[in-house]
């Protein structure tokens, strides 16, 4: 199964260390530069913010928080979906045979 959640559950520690028992955390990186040209409706997304906080912002706090958390982390910069999925398990395969 895959979980797709919600960019600020990374906040939620609890829900962090039920993921991790029951799954494999993969972070799916991308720069900050793609995700602003990405997100054209902060206000009406939901996205989990202050009043006064930017995108860069909360990708500058959020950021070290999945790097922490993630059992594998994917650059998806400049990548198709193909290539990204390859990576991906590839990377499942090698977290297997060890």
């Amino acid at each position: 199964s895959v979980i797709a959640t919600g960019g600020s559950v990374v906040l939620c520690t609890q829900a962090m260390r039920h993921l991790k028992l029951i799954g494999v955390i993969i972070y799916m990186q991308i720069d900050l530069n793609i995700l602003i040209s990405r997100i054209n409706n902060m206000g009406t997304r939901g996205i989990v913010k202050t009043d006064n906080q930017s995108l860069d912002d909360i990708y500058t706090i959020r950021t070290p928080l999945y790097e922490r958390q993630a059992d594998i982390i994917i650059n998806c910069n400049d990548k198709d979906v193909e290539h990204i999925i390859k990576e991906i398990v590839a990377e499942l395969h090698k977290m297997n045979n060890k």
